[in-house]
């Protein structure tokens, strides 16, 4: 059986820093701070990468306001607010 490691580097609901995502080819340099990129992999699948050995990663950008999309109004599209440390 193979070992699972719960001491993880990523966490679901991560954002990867620019730099980790240029270097996962990810964005262009011009993008970074315009895009930002979100680890959705439950912390489960994260630790056991045996199993699951791929990391599932959305695409998120930067808007001025919420508008047609938020509220749950668009079923592949959706705007949320979002306060970033």
């Amino acid at each position: 059986m193979a070992e699972v490691n719960r001491n993880l580097s990523w966490q679901q609901g991560n954002i990867l820093t620019g730099e980790c995502a240029l270097k996962l080819g990810l964005c262009s340099e011009q993008e970074i701070g315009s895009k930002f990129f979100v680890a959705v992999s439950h912390d489960c699948d994260l630790a056991n990468s045996y199993k699951e050995p791929r990391v599932e990663i959305i695409t998120a950008e930067l808007i001025d306001k919420l508008g047609a999309n938020s509220y749950s109004k668009n079923a592949r599209c959706l705007d949320l607010e979002f306060k970033y440390d």
